[in-house]
Parts: C-alpha cells; sequence; structure tokens
C-alpha cells in the first residue's frame, strides 16, 4: 500500500547518476530552506545506497528498473 502524504512538498524524479549528482543536494538545499516540506524522490535503476541515503535525511523513496 502507497504511503500517504499529507502535507505540500517536493516530488524528484532522476536517475541515479542524477540523483548522486544533483537531486541530493537540491535536497539538502530544501531541507535547509523549506523545512516545512515533505520530499519525496522517484529513482530510476536506484541502489541500496540511494535508498539509504533517503532514509538517513528523511525522504520518501520509490525506485524502478529500466528495461
Amino acid at each position: 500500500m502507497p504511503t500517504l502524504i499529507n502535507k505540500k512538498g517536493f516530488y524528484c524524479a532522476s536517475d541515479t547518476g542524477f540523483f548522486n549528482e544533483w537531486t541530493r543536494l537540491f535536497i539538502l538545499s530544501a531541507r535547509r530552506h523549506a523545512p516545512w516540506a515533505h520530499l519525496h524522490v522517484h529513482v530510476y535503476d536506484g541502489t541500496e545506497q540511494d535508498e539509504r541515503w533517503c532514509v538517513q535525511h528523511g525522504v520518501t523513496f520509490t525506485q524502478e528498473d529500466t528495461p
């Protein structure tokens, strides 16, 4: 069952490379400048390290593999 998100925030979709180069920086900035916001990322071809990083930073995470 999907997680209910009941507050405004940001949704970022990217592949694992873009996630590690840019999305993580955006998340850290959003945490600093918009602490009220919910953050969710969807990572294509995500890794366990990507998910661990999200959990450590309070970001919800979904992923899927590309064909």
